[in-house]
C-alpha cells in the first residue's frame, strides 16, 4: 500500500499541474466501440482525476470524523479495505452472483446493478473482475457528510477512484520480447493499453451516529467504465509511470524527451530507475549520462565485459556520478572490474555483487570497503582476492547477513571473519590453505544457519572442520561440503552429522574407481547418493561422489560417461526426486563427437544452455549424429554453442535448425549460408583469420543483428580494411563491441596506423584501447 500511496501522491500533484479535474458526462467520452452500449453498471458521475478543491475539503472532513465521530478512523487502512472490496465485489458481479452482494452493497444499488448487467457485452463482462495487482492508482476523491438534525443521524460517504490496467504484465513481456524497434513497440503497447484501461468509481457509506450499532462500510454506488481514447498528454500519470517502467532508460529518453511535454519530462526526471548497462552501446551510454540523475537509480548493473574495461571507469569518473551521489541506490552489480573504479560505496547500499577481472590487483580495497559497511545486508565478492586478515584488516560490519567470498586459510582467516560479522547467517566460501595459531573459547558460537564450504585444495579434513567450526554453529540447518579424496573415509561421520540438518549436501571429487556407493549403507532418510561412473579407459574421465538431499548439484556434464548411479533410502515416507530430474540440474554439456561409447539412452539434459562440441580425431569415420545429440540435450534450450572441431562429417545445418542461439564460437570456414544464425548476438570466429569481405558478408547477409564480434587478423592493412567497413558512418550495423586478436609483433604497427584514423572524423566516434595482443573497440 505504501507503494501505491507514493505513486498516487505524484500522480495527484502532476495531474493538478496539468489537468483541470472535472466530472465527465457522456459528451466528454468517446467509447472504444460505437456498435455497443457504453459500459455502465450504475448511472453515476464519471470521475477520472482527483480534484484540488475536494482534496483540501477532505482534510477538514477527516478532522471532523476523527474529532467527533470516530477517533480510530484513518485513511490508509480504509483505502486498503476499499481495494479489497473492489476485487471481491467486481468478481461477484462478473460471475452474476448478485445474491451474495447483500453483505457488501445496498439493495437499491444491487437492483440497479442487476438491471444494467443484462446490457453488457461479453467483452465488457470480461473486463469487470479486478485483481489487486491490476490496480495502478487509487485515491479518495470526495469525503461527504450528511447530517440530519431532526433524527440526529450522521452519515459519511467516501467516493474512491480506481484506475485499473487489465493484464498489465503482458505489456511488459510484449516490449521485452518484441523484435521490432522501440518506437514500434511503444506505439503498439500504447494502443493495447489504451483499450484496456478501466476506471472504477465506488461510493462507500457508513452510519457514524452515536446510537449506530453497525460500524461497517457498505457500497451505495459503483461503476466501471472505459475512458476515452486518450492522447499521451491525457493519460493519467500513474499509467505513464507504468509505461516508462517497461523501457530501458536510453529508449525512454530517446522516445519521450523529444516530445517536449512538460509533464512527461517531469515524470521521467523523477521516476525511479533500474539501470542495466550490460549490453549498451557507447551512444546509448552517453545519452543516459546526459539525462539520468544518480538520485533516481535504485538498482544499477554495470559490466566491463563488452566495453573491454571502459564502461565502469568512465561511468564513475564523472563528478555527478560519484558513488556518494547515489542516495537511493539499494542494489549494485559490477562485473569484470579490477578494483580501482570506485573509492567508496553508495551511502544506502543493501546488496553488493562484484565479479572481479582475473587480474584485479586492487580487489582488496573493495573487499575492505564492503566488510566495513554499515548498510550492506548481502555481499557477493567473486574472484580477485581471497580474504586474509593480515592484508585486509580492521573489518567489522553488524549488518551483513549473506556473504559469498573466497577465504585464504582455515581456520584462522575464516574464524576472524565470522567474528567480525556478528549478523552473518549465510556463508558460501572456498578455502585454499590450512592454518593454525588462533584459539577461540569453546563456548563461543556463531549464528550461521546456512554454510557452503569448498575445501578441495585446502587439505582440511572432516575432523578439523567439525572441531573448529561445525561444533560452534548450533543454529546450522543447511550444509554443503566439498572435498577431494580417493577414499570414503569420514563419509559415515558426515552422514551422521546430517541428522540435525534440514538440508545436507556432500560432494567429493577424485573418487577412487574401485569405490561403488551401492556397497555402502546410507541409512538416513535425508540422504540421496549419486555417483558419476565414467569410462576408466578415458584419461580425461573424472569420478565423483555426491551425498545430498536435492538433485545432483554438478552443473557440468562431460560426455561420454556411463551413468550416474543413485542409492537412496527406500522408506515409504521418503520422497526423493526421480532420476530424470538429476539430469535437469545440468547447465553445461561437453560432447566428443568422435567418441563411440556414448550411451544415448540416458535421460535428456532438458535445461542445459551451454553446449560444447569437440572432436579428438578429425579422421575418425565415426561421428555422432544430430539425432543422438538431440536425445542427450534439449537443443531448444541451448543458447551458447562452441564448436571446437574441424570435422566435415557432422551435419551442423540440421543442428542449427533445432536451436535458437544467443552466442556462437566457430571457425569461419565452417559457417554455411543455410545455418540459422539470425538471433545470434555474440560471435567469436576462432582459429582462423578473416578478410573484410568475409566480415561484410557476415554482417549484411548472415547475422544482421550481431552485437559483439571477436576475430583474428594477421596484418595492419587487413585490420584497417575491416574497420573501414565496421566503423564507417555510411554502413549501419548493430555492433556494440569489437575484439580483434592481433599478432604480438604487429601491435606497434597497427597502433601507429589506426590511432590517427580513430581520432579523426573518418570513422564514427568510439572508445578504444590496445594491448600487445588485442584491439578493443566499444562503439
Amino acid at each position: 500500500m505504501a507503494f501505491i500511496i507514493n505513486r498516487s501522491s505524484r500522480s495527484f500533484l502532476t495531474s493538478v499541474l496539468n489537468h483541470s479535474s472535472k466530472f465527465l458526462s457522456s459528451s466528454h467520452v468517446r467509447y472504444t466501440s460505437s456498435q455497443h452500449r457504453p459500459m455502465m453498471l450504475m448511472d453515476l458521475p464519471r470521475v477520472v482525476y482527483p480534484n484540488l478543491f475536494y482534496t483540501i475539503r477532505n482534510l477538514f472532513s477527516r478532522f471532523l470524523i476523527t474529532g467527533y465521530f470516530d477517533s480510530t478512523f484513518a485513511m490508509k487502512p480504509f483505502s486498503e479495505g476499499a481495494r479489497q472490496a473492489l476485487t471481491v465485489v467486481s468478481r461477484l458481479i462478473a460471475n452474476n452472483q448478485f445474491e451474495e452482494l447483500s453483505e457488501f452493497a445496498t439493495q437499491k444499488a444491487i437492483a440497479e446493478l442487476k438491471e444494467n448487467y443484462k446490457y453488457l457485452t461479453a467483452e465488457q463482462k470480461q473486463k469487470l473482475p479486478v485483481d489487486e495487482s491490476e490496480i495502478v492508482f487509487s485515491y479518495p476523491y470526495l469525503i461527504g457528510m450528511i447530517m440530519d438534525e431532526q433524527t440526529n443521524s450522521r452519515l459519511v460517504e467516501i467516493t474512491m477512484i480506481f484506475h485499473v490496467l487489465k493484464d498489465r504484465k503482458s505489456y511488459h513481456d510484449g516490449i521485452l520480447n518484441a523484435t521490432a524497434d522501440a518506437t514500434t513497440n511503444w506505439a503498439a503497447s500504447m494502443k493495447k493499453m489504451r483499450d484496456n484501461i478501466v476506471v472504477c468509481n465506488y461510493k462507500f457509506l457508513r452510519d457514524m451516529s452515536k446510537n449506530s450499532k453497525d460500524d461497517s462500510w457498505i457500497i451505495s454506488g459503483l461503476n466501471h467504465w472505459l475512458p476515452n481514447k486518450m492522447l499521451l498528454e491525457e493519460l493519467p500519470s500513474e499509467l505513464l509511470l507504468e509505461i516508462f517502467s517497461y523501457f530501458h532508460p536510453s529508449d525512454l529518453y530517446g522516445l519521450f524527451l523529444p516530445l517536449s511535454n512538460t509533464r512527461v519530462s517531469y515524470l521521467i526526471a523523477h521516476t525511479q530507475l533500474s539501470l542495466d548497462l550490460t549490453f549498451t552501446s557507447y551512444p546509448r551510454f552517453s545519452l543516459i549520462l546526459n539525462h539520468c540523475s544518480p538520485s533516481q537509480i535504485v538498482f544499477l548493473r554495470l559490466s566491463n565485459q563488452y566495453s573491454h574495461g571502459l564502461l565502469i571507469t568512465e561511468f564513475f569518473s564523472l563528478d555527478c556520478f560519484r558513488p556518494e551521489k547515489f542516495v537511493r541506490l539499494r542494489s549494485l552489480h559490477l562485473d569484470d572490474i579490477i578494483g580501482n573504479e570506485i573509492n567508496n560505496l553508495p551511502p544506502c547500499l543493501e546488496k553488493l555483487y562484484i565479479k572481479f577481472h582475473k587480474k584485479a590487483k586492487y580487489a582488496v580495497k573493495l573487499y575492505q570497503l564492503a566488510l566495513q559497511s554499515t548498510t550492506l545486508k548481502q555481499c557477493y565478492l567473486i574472484g580477485g582476492y581471497a580474504f586474509d586478515y593480515k592484508t585486509c584488516s580492521d573489518v567489522s560490519s553488524t549488518t551483513i547477513e549473506h556473504l559469498h567470498m573466497a577465504i585464504k586459510s582455515f581456520p584462522n582467516d575464516l574464524l576472524v571473519l565470522i567474528q567480525a560479522l556478528p549478523s552473518l547467517t549465510k556463508l558460501k566460501t572456498c578455502i585454499y590453505n590450512r592454518s593454525s595459531g588462533i584459539r577461540i573459547s569453546s563456548s563461543f558460537t556463531f549464528p550461521l544457519t546456512r554454510l557452503s564450504i569448498d575445501l578441495q585444495t585446502s587439505g582440511v579434513n572432516l575432523n578439523l572442520l567439525n572441531s573448529e567450526l561445525l561444533s560452534r554453529l548450533p543454529k546450522l540447518r543447511s550444509l554443503s561440503y566439498h572435498s577431494n579424496g580417493k577414499s570414503n573415509e569420514h563419509v559415515t561421520d558426515l552422514i551422521r552429522l546430517s541428522s540435525r540438518l534440514k538440508r545436507f549436501q556432500f560432494i567429493r571429487k577424485g573418487l577412487s574407481p574401485n569405490i561403488h556407493i551401492a556397497d555402502s549403507a546410507f541409512n538416513s532418510d535425508l540422504v540421496t547418493t549419486v555417483q558419476e561412473i565414467t569410462n576408466n579407459n578415458n584419461n580425461n574421465s573424472r569420478r565423483s561422489l555426491t551425498v545430498h538431499t536435492t538433485p545432483y548439484p554438478d552443473r557440468i556434464l562431460n560426455l561420454p560417461f556411463i551413468c550416474w548411479s543413485k542409492v537412496q533410502n527406500s522408506s515409504d515416507n521418503n520422497r526423493h526426486t526421480p532420476d530424470e530430474e538429476i539430469y535437469d540440474r545440468v547447465e553445461r554439456v561437453r560432447i566428443n563427437l568422435s567418441e563411440p561409447s556414448i550411451d544415448s539412452n540416458i535421460p535428456s539434459c532438458r535445461y542445459a544452455n551451454h553446449l560444447t562440441l569437440v572432436s579428438n580425431n578429425e579422421t575418425n569415420q565415426y561421428v555422432l549424429s544430430p539425432e543422438i545429440i538431440s536425445s542427450l540435450v534439449c537443443l531448444s534450450s541451448v543458447r551458447h554453442l562452441i564448436i571446437n572441431t574441424q570435422t566435415s562429417l557432422f551435419n551442423f545445418t540440421q543442428l542449427f535448425a533445432l536451436m535458437s542461439l544467443h552466442s556462437l564460437d566457430i571457425a569461419w570456414s565452417q559457417i554455411r549460408s543455410d545455418f540459422s544464425l539470425a538471433n545470434i548476438k555474440i560471435l567469436s570466429l576462432i582459429s582462423e583469420c578473416v578478410s573484410w569481405k568475409e566480415i561484410q558478408h557476415l554482417i549484411i547477409y548472415l547475422i544482421p543483428q550481431l552485437e559483439h564480434l571477436q576475430m583474428n587478423v594477421t596484418t595492419s592493412d587487413e585490420c584497417q580494411q575491416i574497420l573501414n567497413f565496421l566503423l564507417s558512418p555510411h554502413y549501419q550495423n548493430n555492433l556494440i563491441s569489437i575484439k580483434i586478436c592481433i599478432c604480438h609483433t604487429l601491435s606497434d604497427q597497427i597502433k601507429q596506423d589506426l590511432e590517427p584514423i580513430l581520432l579523426s572524423s573518418k570513422w564514427i566516434k568510439v572508445k578504444w584501447k590496445m594491448d600487445n595482443w588485442y584491439l578493443y573497440i566499444w562503439k
